[in-house]
């Protein structure tokens, strides 16, 4: 079962949904990195997509991680400690050693 179908986002008649319908504009102005998104009307066409770009990154063996943090596109800038401890963190744990520099 996916989060999608959890969260009730596929049934128009969702209270989850309705609420988050009437919560999206002050999360996007709390959140500017969701105006680069999506609607909460649009995330059933949204997440289908999400789901294949992260399907074709497991199947192209590339090793990532996903680390969320709070802010817009300069997470390097906003939280440059944060940013390093999670790098650092991925690398302890061997995310990085397959990889090879030519």
């Amino acid at each position: 079962m996916s989060v999608a179908d959890q969260l009730g986002l596929w049934d128009e008649t969702s209270e989850l949904l309705a609420l988050a319908d009437q919560s999206w504009g002050h999360w996007a102005t709390a959140y500017p990195a969701l105006t680069h998104c999506c609607g909460v009307r649009e995330l059933r066409s949204w997440l289908p997509g999400a789901d294949m770009a992260e399907a074709a990154l497991r199947a192209s063996g590339v090793p990532s991680r996903v680390h969320w943090f709070r802010g817009d596109h300069d997470i390097h800038a906003q939280h440059p400690k944060e940013l390093t401890e999670a790098t650092l963190d991925a690398e302890r744990a061997g995310l990085f050693d397959r990889v090879r520099v030519q």
